[in-house]
């Protein structure tokens, strides 16, 4: 990633020789760098609509103890989010309630036609006890500032870890658009 400016990095770059499998395209809501490795033939299961496979119809059973899963369980569904908050502003309260460095990825997606978000996002978290105890302090939650009585429900996502959301959103329109997720530094 260049200087100066933000940056997420991953997948096939034009010249997979200079970037080393990795490669890179500007972002308005990330403010530093994400890298990771994905294999230069492109393989792994195609995505076409990340939000209609993972939103709120499709979330996974919500359970007590992420923490104690077979499988880790990192990354969650925050629902009932009022529809007039913005990413930034979601991730401001997140970042309040003190996990501001706890996660590498955030996800609202919005309606660009309504200009709302669709009331549910996707946290990434670094450890699955950052998730549980995210998950115990937001159920219940209701945003301040918005005039909604909605209270937030939080769930285990269909995709868990960094890699696998990064993965679902690869080919997606939305990293194409000015929408994209925010994403955190990683070592690569």
């Amino acid at each position: 990633c260049g200087q100066g400016g933000a940056c997420c990095c991953f997948g096939r770059a034009e010249d997979p020789h200079e970037s080393h499998g990795v490669s890179s395209w500007p972002t308005h809501d990330a403010h530093m760098c994400v890298k990771v490795r994905m294999p230069l033939s492109g393989g792994g299961p195609k995505r076409t609509d990340y939000v209609k496979k993972f939103g709120p119809g499709g979330e996974a059973a919500e359970t007590s103890s992420f923490a104690d899963q077979a499988t880790p369980i990192t990354t969650m569904m925050l629902k009932n989010i009022p529809c007039r908050k913005s990413q930034e502003e979601v991730m401001s309260h997140i970042d309040q309630m003190g996990f501001g460095d706890l996660y590498d990825f955030f996800y609202l997606p919005r309606d660009v036609k309504f200009r709302a978000n669709l009331g549910y996002a996707f946290i990434n978290f670094l450890t699955p006890a950052d998730a549980a105890r995210f998950s115990s302090e937001m159920n219940g939650y209701r945003f301040s500032g918005s005039g909604s009585a909605k209270a937030c429900v939080v769930a285990p996502a269909h995709l868990q870890g960094l890699v696998n959301n990064l993965a679902a959103f690869k080919r997606t329109e939305v990293m194409r658009s000015s929408r994209k997720p925010y994403f955190s530094t990683v070592a690569t």
